[in-house]
């Protein structure tokens, strides 16, 4: 039973949400399609990109 005061939502026009909702799938498609297509990052940890500073305790 519904209670005093609520409605339910019905949408007036179906077919402009259907056109709102595709537009906004579009935008995210077209930004990831963007994204694929930049480098891929060089995320390998082991790289070494310094030159290790000695500690004045060790020798090595």
């Amino acid at each position: 039973m519904l209670e005093l005061g609520r409605t339910i939502y019905r949408p007036t026009n179906l077919a402009s949400e259907i056109i709102e909702q595709r537009a906004k799938a579009q935008k995210v498609v077209a930004k990831a399609l963007e994204v694929l297509k930049l480098e891929v990052p060089d995320t390998f940890l082991g790289r070494k990109h310094y030159e290790i500073i000695p500690l004045p305790d060790r020798d090595e």
